[in-house]
Order: structure tokens, then C-alpha cells, then sequence
């Protein structure tokens, strides 16, 4: 805690948990989740488990969108779609550059990966929403 590893206001995961960091005490740190419920986590377990902070040195962070498409789809088209949905959206950044990835060919779907870079942790859920509702449409 002395190491300001963990500071308020940071996105952390512990133990299947993911929250914002609202406060540090002496004996125990507030984390509020994305439900908006606010956990007392003992400081021990924050300096002995394993804590991924996703907002340490750099708030930017990479977010990868899994879809799968009909075996009739051109990748070359899905591809583009994918690149431009990012584009479109005000909350991924144009450095470094979206990209896409042909991941495999499952069972009924070919599979892609749409990686894009983000600023803000806290809106990992609604960022991946908008580009799947600009996909499907």
C-alpha cells in the first residue's frame, strides 16, 4: 500500500471482483463493482492475493471483441465492418490502430477478433455493447 500500487480511483480485479477503488484506509480499502455494491476488502488481501490493476501506469487499455459469422459471409467484408464500427465510435482510440484477427473456424461460425484500445477501464461493458450492436446491424 506504501508502494502506491493501488491508488483511489483506479479499475482493479481481485478475486473474481471488479471495481473502482473509492477509498484506502488503514485496515481496509472501499472498492465499488460495476452494480454498484461497495466491498470493504481488507488491505492484507490486497497486498498478499494477486490484484490486477487495469489503470496502474496507464489508463489505456486494450479490449478484444470476440464474433463469430455465418460460414456464407465474405472475412474480407467482415473485416471491414469490424474496422469500421471502430472508427465509428468516440471511446476507442485511432492509435495504436483497431485491428482485426481471423481467430478459427468453429463449428457453425468463422471466428474474429476485433482489438481496439480504450482509455477508460470503468467502460469496458458498454464499449463492447456498442460494437456488437453496430456489428449485428
Amino acid at each position: 500500500m506504501f508502494e502506491r500500487t493501488i491508488k483511489r480511483g483506479d479499475v482493479i480485479e481481485l478475486a473474481g471482483i471488479e471495481g473502482m477503488v473509492l477509498s484506502i484506509g488503514l485496515r481496509s480499502s472501499i472498492v465499488r463493482t460495476r452494480a454498484g455494491h461497495e466491498i470493504i476488502i481488507p488491505n492484507g488481501e490486497l497486498i498478499q492475493g494477486h490484484v490486477d490493476n487495469l489503470s496502474f501506469h496507464d489508463t489505456n487499455l486494450r479490449l478484444d471483441v470476440e464474433i463469430g459469422v455465418s460460414y456464407s459471409s465474405d472475412p474480407h467484408e467482415v473485416r471491414q465492418i469490424l474496422l469500421d464500427a471502430a472508427a465509428a465510435h468516440s471511446g476507442i482510440l485511432s492509435v495504436p490502430a483497431p485491428e482485426v484477427l481471423l481467430m478459427g473456424y468453429g463449428d457453425s461460425s468463422v471466428d474474429f477478433e476485433l482489438r481496439v484500445w480504450i482509455t477508460n477501464a470503468w467502460l469496458v461493458p458498454r464499449i463492447r455493447s456498442d460494437l456488437l450492436f453496430v456489428c449485428w446491424d
